[in-house]
């Protein structure tokens, strides 16, 4: 399954790379382009959010900071 986890901080790299273990493709979505230049350093498919309509995903997750 195509996942993309908005978010890329503790909560939604911890999500992802869960998923990624479990044979899921997972892309990260982030607004913090070091967060975006470190995933892609490991492996990882990440972009920020104004790439997020090019991609294609059977479900998109949202793990972002709440007041």
């Amino acid at each position: 399954m195509k996942i993309a986890v908005v978010g890329s901080g503790f909560v939604g790299q911890a999500t992802g790379k869960g998923l990624s273990k479990q044979g899921n493709t997972i892309t990260f979505l982030d607004v913090d382009p070091e967060k975006v230049a470190s995933l892609k350093k490991q492996g990882f498919e990440a972009h920020t959010p104004d790439e997020y309509l090019t991609i294609t995903t059977d479900a998109t997750m949202f793990a972002v900071p709440t007041p």
